[in-house]
């Protein structure tokens, strides 16, 4: 039987949660800046800027928490993939849900058992290209041989996917 690689993991940093939680510190500061210069009493414009500068430390801390945490996963599944800690399944999709558009769900499908969920909307290593948004899997019939490992918080993560012909 001959296969056809449609899919391999590979590191890659994500800088979105980066991105929004400085976002919306900066716009917590720029808010805070602008109260400070439009109140007319002192005390008042201390307690809203006291109370948007900690939001913003917050959500800047959470914004640089969220990158590391996405990071680690992304780093963890590409080092685990290539020491070659991850366990094979082959067969046919069958119980494909797929993804709409908009999102709200998460696209699923199952292989011998082994079932393995995604979304395009969700900060996940491995696989997650909804077939909505252009993704490799085209539902039930399709044969495939995954390469995956499981995760308690994230599920079945796919590193690998090969179309077998």
């Amino acid at each position: 039987m001959e296969s056809e690689l449609l899919y391999q993991i590979h590191f890659e940093l994500s800088y979105l949660p980066l991105l929004c939680g400085g976002i919306i510190a900066l716009g917590a500061f720029l808010i805070r800046f602008f109260l400070l210069r439009s109140r007319s009493t002192l005390e008042n414009s201390k307690e809203a800027g006291l109370l948007l500068l900690s939001i913003s430390i917050i959500t800047a801390v959470t914004g640089v928490g969220l990158f590391f945490y996405v990071t680690y996963n992304s780093y963890k599944a590409n080092n685990l993939f290539k020491e070659g800690y991850y366990k094979t399944v082959e067969g046919v999709v069958e119980d494909f849900s797929p993804m709409p558009y908009e999102g709200h769900q998460r696209e699923s499908f199952v292989i011998n058992g082994v079932r393995f969920q995604y979304s395009d909307f969700a900060e996940t290593p491995g696989y997650n290209n909804a077939r909505s948004h252009g993704g490799i899997i085209e539902g039930n019939g399709q044969h495939l041989r995954i390469c995956y490992y499981n995760d308690n918080s994230l599920g079945n993560v796919i590193l690998q996917i090969e179309e077998i012909k």
